[in-house]
């Protein structure tokens, strides 16, 4: 399987993801579009990962990348590519299938848990999934849930964390399962300012005592990536 993911920033990198490639012998490939790399043709690869990052759908003008990019999510989703989004990556992706982005009622930062919906329990895609687990999040946006999606998870800060569209062919998660105990490092150097403690923003010293959480989320991360592959006949 040929994998491509698209990057915002450079302390969100698809660490777990690029385990998971390694160990089952997928190709990874990467643009850095914050750096200027360019966006890979349609053809050369068959699963699209989207990472997360700090700048909104709508900053534009300050990220001169995002136009392009959005075009060619629309363009890897409407050509039967297998697509997952992550943070920012699913906001792209509402974006594209008709959702709206926007500020969410709290910032939601740390280990908190997601709830599965009555919608996602009668899922046959989303049965992979327990019903109740926490992983990592770092935002301030949400997502409405696109026409003709499922609506997979919620939390007490957020109500859309998850949502799939075409039994599962595209995904999309506001949390994030492929940090890895570096990776929530890389979030806290970079991204200190945001935390200002609340009832959902927890402290830098709660994040990293949070890490025993990532082997779970390993767990339903490979699940996950291996259900969509398989569901495709890869």
């Amino acid at each position: 399987m040929r994998i491509h993911s698209l990057e915002h920033e450079p302390f969100e990198e698809p660490d777990n993801i690029a385990r998971w490639a390694k160990l089952h012998h997928h190709t990874l490939s990467r643009s850095r579009l914050f750096l200027g790399d360019p966006l890979p043709t349609l053809s050369s690869f068959d699963f699209l990962i989207i990472m997360g990052g700090g700048m909104g759908t709508r900053d534009t003008d300050c990220f001169s990348w995002l136009p392009s990019e959005k075009i060619f999510i629309q363009q890897a989703i409407d050509h039967n590519k297998l697509v997952l989004g992550i943070c920012l990556g699913a906001q792209l992706i509402a974006e594209a299938l008709g959702g709206v982005v926007s500020k969410n009622a709290h910032r939601e930062i740390g280990w908190f848990p997601v709830v599965q919906t009555n919608s996602a329990l009668s899922s046959s895609f989303w049965k992979i999934f327990p019903g109740r687990f926490t992983p990592f999040h770092w935002h301030g946006d949400t997502f409405s849930i696109p026409p003709l999606c499922c609506h997979s998870f919620f939390s007490q800060a957020c109500q859309n964390q998850a949502f799939d569209y075409d039994n599962g062919r595209v995904v999309g998660l506001q949390f994030h399962l492929e940090v890895s105990e570096t990776s929530v490092e890389r979030f806290i150097l970079s991204c200190a300012q945001d935390l200002e403690v609340s009832s959902s923003v927890q402290s830098a010293h709660d994040l990293l005592k949070g890490t025993p959480y990532i082997s779970n989320m390993y767990v339903l991360l490979t699940r996950l990536l291996d259900t969509m592959i398989t569901a495709r006949g890869g």
